[in-house]
């Protein structure tokens, strides 16, 4: 499936889930995010990082969490319990884009008016964004603005404001999205369940390897990444390829969901928004393998 099918199968998914009024909200569950490092802050890439991260980075803390259970919101840093909030009020808010029933709406949580303060960061009046997308596994905390619509949650660098997530399992099936006239891509498809990654080439052999062993990687900033070992069995004419699940806090619904590239390619800081290359890790080609989910 080529990325833009793919995105435009979440785009008609969308719409047709906000027919009728559909409501998007924070479900119940953990939520967490690292606090990036001093490197990553001044990275290039570091535009697209939220405000309250580098707020939260002028102090020690390293982990923030959010576990929400019913209208229980209780905020860990660094696993000791900084804040604890009752849900005040669930305001439906409806988008700005789209017309009559195509408006899609959201609830965001009230944990009302009294300012939170978490570490360094104090965020007033705090309010929990759902992500921009059903099934999204990001929320965005930030101050209430009345004026503020989606389907997009802003929160950049010049704001007060975090994104945390949910736990992403890479498990499922993705195929080759690089141009296939170009012949760059010898692997058809990669399968991923709870206990082994295949490899299926083009030759229609197959390579399978488990999934123990894996190692992370921060590029995201704002959470670790798994990444494996490719089996020199693949045949890839890489000195040390590695497989990466790439989806950010930021770019949770990216078309492009893993990569192949070199290991020492592997970036300080991901591009994580629109405005570092849309969070692509590379650039498509013999020496970076592009995979979408099917």
């Amino acid at each position: 499936m080529r990325p833009w099918l793919w995105a435009s199968g979440v785009l008609v998914a969308l719409l047709v889930g906000s027919c009728g009024a559909t409501t998007v909200g924070v479900a119940d569950g953990s939520y967490a995010a690292l606090v990036p490092t001093v490197e990553q802050l001044e990275h290039a890439n570091a535009s697209d990082i939220p405000g309250g991260f580098a707020v939260l980075a002028s102090g020690t803390t390293g982990r923030i969490e959010l576990l929400l259970e019913g209208d229980a919101a209780t905020f860990r840093l660094d696993g000791a319990i900084a804040a604890a909030r009752t849900v005040a009020d669930r305001i439906t808010v409806v988008d700005s884009e789209g017309s009559g029933p195509f408006k899609a709406h959201k609830e965001v949580l009230d944990l009302g008016t009294d300012a939170l303060t978490l570490g360094a960061l104090t965020i007033d009046h705090p309010v929990i964004w759902p992500g921009s997308f059903e099934d999204s596994p990001v929320v965005t905390l930030k101050p209430w603005n009345p004026d503020e619509r989606g389907p997009a949650v802003s929160c950049r660098a010049g704001e007060t404001c975090l994104l945390l997530t949910a736990p992403l399992d890479p498990a499922g099936s993705y195929a080759d999205a690089n141009d296939p006239a170009l012949n760059q891509n010898p692997i058809a498809a990669i399968d991923i369940t709870a206990d082994s990654i295949e490899y299926t080439l083009d030759t229609g052999e197959q390579v399978r390897s488990s999934r123990d062993g894996a190692s992370t990687v921060r590029a995201c900033g704002l959470a670790e990444s798994l990444i494996w070992a490719v089996p020199a069995t693949v045949g890839l004419a890489l000195d040390e390829p590695v497989l990466v699940h790439t989806p950010c806090p930021s770019t949770p619904g990216s078309a492009i969901q893993l990569v192949i590239m070199e290991r020492s390619e592997v970036p300080a800081l991901a591009p994580l928004g629109e405005s570092t290359d849309g969070g692509d890790w590379c650039s498509p080609g013999t020496g970076c393998l592009w995979f979408v989910p099917e």
